[in-house]
C-alpha cells in the first residue's frame, strides 16, 4: 500500500509539472515568438578566390527570443541583430532551424529555412565563349555536366557547329521557300500567264511575217 501511495504522488507531481510547463510556454507566446521568427531575413554575397566561389550568409533581424541552429556545421548562434556566416561552398543547400531561446519554450521550433546556393562555372570568361555569351554553358552559374577543360571546349565546339548547321538549313529553306512562292505565282496566274505567253508569240510571228515580205 505504501508503494502504491508513492507511485501514486510521484505520477500527480509529474503531472502537474507538465502542466505547469505547458501553462507557462503558451499558445499566445508560441504564436508572437514564431512572427519573430518570421522576420528573420537571410541573404548571402560571395567572393571569387583562385577560381572558387565562397558564400558569406547573413542572417538578420535576430532577437533575445529566439536562436539559430547551423545544422551543417552543428552549431548554435545567440547573437542579436545579426550574424554572418562565412566561407559556405557554392552548390549546396544548407539548412538553418530558429528555434525558442525563451526560458518557458526553450529551444522550440519555430521556423526552418533553407539556403540553396548556385554552382559557380569555373570556366566562366573563357575565351572559347565568345560571341556565345548568352548559351546556358557560358553562364557564370549553372549545373554543367563536364568532366575536364577538355570536355568543355568540345561541347562549346560542338554547340558552336550545330549553329552553323541549322545557319545553312535556315538559308537553303529561305531560298527554297523564294521558289515556291514562284511556283505558287504562276499556279495562281497561269492563265494570264499563258495568254499573254500566246500574244507574245502571236505578235512575234506577225512581225516576223511582216519582215520577210518586206524583205522579200
Amino acid at each position: 500500500m505504501k508503494k502504491v501511495s508513492i507511485f501514486l504522488t510521484i505520477f500527480i507531481c509529474f503531472c502537474l509539472s507538465i502542466n505547469k510547463v505547458n501553462a507557462s510556454c503558451s499558445y499566445t507566446r508560441t504564436a508572437n515568438l514564431k512572427k519573430i521568427a518570421s522576420n528573420v531575413n537571410i541573404t548571402y554575397t560571395y567572393t571569387i578566390v583562385n577560381n572558387e566561389a565562397l558564400f558569406d550568409i547573413r542572417i538578420a533581424n535576430l532577437t533575445d527570443d529566439i536562436y539559430v541552429y547551423d545544422i551543417y556545421n552543428d552549431k548554435k548562434y545567440t547573437t542579436r541583430g545579426e550574424i554572418v556566416l562565412r566561407s559556405f561552398k557554392d552548390g549546396m543547400k544548407y539548412r538553418f532551424l530558429i528555434r525558442s531561446n525563451d526560458d518557458n519554450c526553450k529551444d522550440e521550433s519555430l521556423s526552418t529555412r533553407y539556403v540553396t546556393l548556385p554552382k559557380y562555372n569555373i570556366y566562366y570568361g573563357d575565351p572559347v565563349c565568345k560571341g556565345i555569351e548568352d548559351y546556358s554553358l557560358c553562364q557564370k552559374w549553372g549545373t554543367f555536366n563536364v568532366a575536364n577543360h577538355d570536355d568543355y571546349v568540345g561541347q562549346i565546339n560542338k554547340y558552336k557547329a550545330s549553329l552553323s548547321k541549322n545557319k545553312n538549313l535556315n538559308e537553303d529553306e529561305k531560298e527554297l521557300t523564294i521558289v515556291e512562292k514562284i511556283v505558287n505565282f504562276f499556279l495562281k496566274y497561269y492563265i494570264i500567264v499563258l495568254i499573254s505567253v500566246i500574244i507574245i508569240c502571236l505578235g512575234l510571228m506577225y512581225y516576223l511575217s511582216e519582215k520577210d515580205k518586206f524583205d522579200f
